[in-house]
């Protein structure tokens, strides 16, 4: 790890929340118990813009404190905070999301697929462009991340995944977004889900699903979807006519 040049991330996080005192509160009180680590998207934008301008925050707690749990019985966040997916919870404040879990409890150290450290959250991530990580407490990024500024193609960092389908689904939308064409071996793991699935017609209904069920916005169009699905199926054509 090393020091952050430039813009200084931590100062950009507390300064995008000044008008939120509940996530203000919120931070520095996790703060007075772990280390706290930003995860993902917060940190890739700062890196490719030196902007923040995040749907919702990824926070791991770095210690062994239990007092993550009491946040749930703090008057403050009643009816602003639920159980997420990772033991840990989703917390709605005035105008910020956050998805807060202990690394102990990130889902590839939890099933020993990858070693729990704090340079291996960047080895437990479904996709290359979300292997981006900040300690917010040390104001250092992790195994400099920062370094590496955009992937030249979206690929795959570690093969197993619970949520596959949110993952295509996030890599459809940051492929739109940042301009960045898919691996080879991406675009395999898309065709072995549509063989899965018994055809790219319900492959794509199960991605607008996955979409409907897990977000609050449109992160990719049907039609988006569609012409990527077709340009995957153009790259498995061109693999057949090879063989």
């Amino acid at each position: 790890m090393f020091k952050a040049s430039s813009t200084n991330l931590r100062h950009m996080v507390f300064a995008f929340l000044s008008d939120d005192d509940l996530a203000i509160s919120l931070l520095k009180s996790l703060e007075e118990h772990y280390e706290l680590i930003l995860f993902g998207g917060v940190v890739r934008d700062y890196v490719v813009s030196s902007s923040i301008t995040p749907r919702d925050i990824d926070i791991v707690l770095v210690g062994a404190n239990k007092y993550l749990f009491e946040i749930e019985r703090n008057a403050c966040f009643k009816d602003r905070i639920r159980r997420n997916s990772f033991g840990g919870f989703k917390i709605f404040c005035e105008s910020s999301v956050f998805d807060i879990w202990n690394i102990n409890d990130t889902w590839a150290f939890k099933e020993k697929l990858v070693e729990p450290s704090i340079e291996n959250l960047l080895r437990t991530v479904y996709l290359n462009i979300d292997a981006y990580a900040y300690s917010l407490t040390k104001q250092v990024f992790i195994d400099n991340c920062n370094s590496r500024k955009l992937p030249a193609t979206i690929d795959i960092v570690l093969q197993q995944n619970p949520n596959l389908l949110l993952n295509f689904i996030r890599a459809f939308a940051l492929s739109r977004k940042y301009q960045i064409e898919f691996s080879d071996n991406f675009k395999r793991a898309i065709i072995r889900e549509i063989h899965n699935a018994n055809s790219s017609g319900s492959f794509i209904s199960a991605l607008i699903k996955e979409q409907e069920r897990h977000l609050n916005e449109t992160a990719v169009t049907l039609s988006e979807i569609s012409e990527l699905v077709t340009e995957i199926q153009e790259f498995e054509l061109e693999l057949m006519s090879k063989c």
